[in-house]
């Protein structure tokens, strides 16, 4: 099913083919009921059509595909998944401009016609999207600038993975908190705060770091570095 595609054959309203809803309510100026159930049904579905794409980071398609020239990285994909109420503010403000253009341009302007082949529910949608721009690029200046959410796998350090394991061996302690002491000696002391987080309160490297505010990609270079300073040549044998 296409993303803008309503039930009841597509039209907005079941009672009413979207052709005799856009002539009724073009004779009523978009004014009582039936507008009203028009722009509840409209929004409604745009509204969860929006936070789909957003959260499955189909949003970027959409947008290419209308010719839009903007597009979401991955870290602000990340941050609008993480923050639901930044993400419904941008959709809300998109669905609203959105809505009024259908009103004054697609519906009373008529600019809507069904003879060009898209269905209204579409045109709305798109509408949407083409509306996007505008609040993301405010959201984009006024928001606080986020750390990335770029989580790093603490598998690959197997002192850290055991310690924070609750079912880790108490054979391999021993080793393994030796090992964790040698990585924290070598490591500034907001990476070691960040280190003793993963392996002793068993966050993630992406949570710790929000703990500690400091970005994923610090870390990680200093953890490359040491896994680079004490690589055993045996190990690739």
């Amino acid at each position: 099913m296409d993303d803008a595609e309503p039930s009841h054959g597509g039209r907005i309203l079941p009672e009413l083919s979207n052709v005799e809803l856009v002539a009724r309510l073009r004779t009523s100026r978009c004014t009582g009921v039936l507008w009203l159930r028009t722009a509840d049904r409209v929004v409604t579905y745009a509204t969860g059509t929006l936070r789909r794409q957003l959260l499955d980071g189909s949003i970027n398609t959409k947008l290419a595909r209308l010719r839009c020239p903007v597009q979401l990285g991955i870290v602000e994909r990340e941050h609008l998944r993480a923050h639901p109420v930044e993400r419904d503010d941008l959709v809300q403000d998109a669905v609203f401009a959105a809505l009024l253009r259908l009103r004054e341009h697609g519906i009373l302007g008529g600019e809507w016609d069904p003879a060009k082949g898209a269905d209204l529910m579409t045109y709305f949608v798109n509408g949407c999207l083409l509306a996007l721009p505008n609040p993301l690029r405010d959201w984009r200046r006024h928001r606080t600038p986020g750390l990335p959410t770029v989580a790093y796998d603490a598998a690959d350090i197997d002192a850290l993975a055991a310690l924070s394991s609750p079912d880790s061996d108490p054979a391999r302690d021993v080793h393994d908190r030796a090992a964790l002491e040698e990585l924290l000696a070598g490591l500034p002391p907001e990476i070691v705060d960040i280190a003793r987080s993963v392996a002793c309160d068993g966050l993630s490297w992406a949570d710790a770091c929000r703990r500690h505010r400091v970005s994923p990609r610090v870390v990680e270079g200093h953890l490359r570095r040491y896994r680079r300073r004490h690589h055993r040549p045996e190990e690739d044998r």
